[in-house]
C-alpha cells in the first residue's frame, strides 16, 4: 500500500509542478 501511496503523491507532486511551470511564462 504504501508504494501506491508514495506513487501517488509523486505523480500528484509532478503533475502540480508541470502545470505550475505550464502556467508561468
Amino acid at each position: 500500500m504504501r508504494e501506491s501511496a508514495l506513487a501517488s503523491w509523486s505523480w500528484e507532486s509532478a503533475a502540480s509542478m508541470l502545470i505550475e511551470h505550464a502556467e508561468t511564462p
